[in-house]
């Protein structure tokens, strides 16, 4: 049975610095070579990150609400960027927030933090990994589309610090502005997806074709 193998053991500050970019070790791990240059869309085949946890799994222990994203099993995941669920339009926000000179021509209000947090949240990576749990859908089924839309929403919701979640509760707009940001990312992504897969059809019947015309 293939599990995973820790690439570094130590304290919490140790473990911490162990750099989160590295390539893949599970082709040499499946006894496979490593992936030419370029096959994977870069020069490397890097790993989406490490998870720190301790060596031991801790009391748990429940708190109030039973949301928000602390892990009550102690660990949590180091992305690098290009894996990465959360990322902000623009990265100065919060200096601006803190009054950052030439940064922000005012300081956001806490609707327009939660705007920023809940975007940041809504990105591809985010919507492969609930895919990574549901397997493909076709767009065409609208009660797997529904499916896909409640699952999403959730895993955002599930990513906000406690006060934003609680925040957003209380928010109508905002989370009307959730809704629809997450569908249309749904709809973006499952249409690429259908482009693609139309396209691998017309290039395999197309190669097919040759292939029967060679042969005759």
């Amino acid at each position: 049975l293939m599990f995973a193998q820790p690439l570094c053991q130590g304290t919490l500050a140790e473990c911490l610095e162990f750099g989160v970019e590295f390539e893949s070790t599970i082709p040499r791990r499946l006894g496979l070579p490593a992936l030419p240059p370029g096959a994977g869309g870069g020069e490397l085949n890097l790993a989406e990150g490490v998870v720190t946890r301790p060596l031991r799994e801790p009391r748990l222990q429940h708190r109030a609400g039973g949301r928000g994203k602390e892990s009550l099993r102690g660990l949590f995941k180091r992305k690098i960027e290009a894996f990465s669920e959360k990322r902000y339009q623009n990265n100065d926000w919060r200096r601006g927030k803190a009054g950052g000179a030439g940064v922000a021509a005012h300081a956001p209000d806490n609707v327009e933090l939660l705007r920023l947090e809940v975007a940041a949240l809504v990105t591809e990576q985010r919507l492969a990994n609930v895919l990574s749990k549901t397997g493909r859908i076709s767009a065409a089924d609208r009660e797997a589309c529904r499916r896909l839309l409640r699952d999403l929403q959730e895993d955002v919701v599930d990513a906000l610090e406690p006060e934003d979640a609680a925040a957003l509760q209380r928010q109508p707009v905002v989370a009307a502005e959730l809704d629809a940001m997450c569908r249309e990312l749904i709809t973006r992504e499952l249409r690429a997806a259908a482009r693609r897969e139309a396209a691998a059809v017309s290039g395999a019947a197309r190669a097919q074709a040759i292939a029967v015309l060679a042969g005759s």
